[in-house]
């Protein structure tokens, strides 16, 4: 027992400031972890939000470029009355008179513009195979346009 006897005795005090270390340390670890996944969750909202609006921006995009399409423009022209010009013709400022070009006719049938189909405008339907017995017949909405981030990208293979 004289081994005991010679240890250094350890003050009460000193015991709970270690403890109080030791809390606070913890303490600080789990508010710091609370942010770290708050963050996370956050970040994945605001991903998922990057991704609408990058679907929303591809669809504006197409149907801009559906409008920008001749079938469209040649509908929108029809349309407005407007009918293509079999040949050109110009002003002849001297004689004050209208010169027509080579090949002259006078005046033609408006244009059928769905002589070529656009399938931007108009998607062909696809057929939905009927429900299986106790299948639920709501399907899972998926967006009109798929993201960019979503496409595999090509193989060159």
């Amino acid at each position: 027992m004289t081994g005991l006897k010679n240890a250094t005795k350890v003050s009460p005090r000193g015991v709970w400031v270690a403890v109080l270390i030791v809390v606070m340390a913890f303490g600080i670890q789990l508010f710091l972890s609370t942010i770290i996944v708050e963050d996370a969750y956050r970040t994945s909202e605001l991903e998922q939000q990057h991704l609408e609006l990058e679907r929303a921006h591809t669809a504006a995009l197409e149907k801009s470029d559906a409008q920008d399409s001749p079938q469209y423009l040649a509908a929108q022209a029809t349309d407005l009355g407007m009918v293509p010009a079999s040949s050109s013709a110009f002003l002849d400022l001297e004689s004050q008179s209208i010169v027509h070009g080579e090949g002259w006719v006078p005046e033609r049938e408006k244009v059928d513009a769905s002589l070529v189909p656009n399938a931007v405008l108009e998607p062909a339907e696809e057929e939905q195979p009927a429900p299986k017995p106790g299948e639920s017949t709501k399907k899972k909405e998926e967006p009109a346009v798929p993201s960019e981030f979503e496409m595999s990208s090509p193989s060159t293979r």
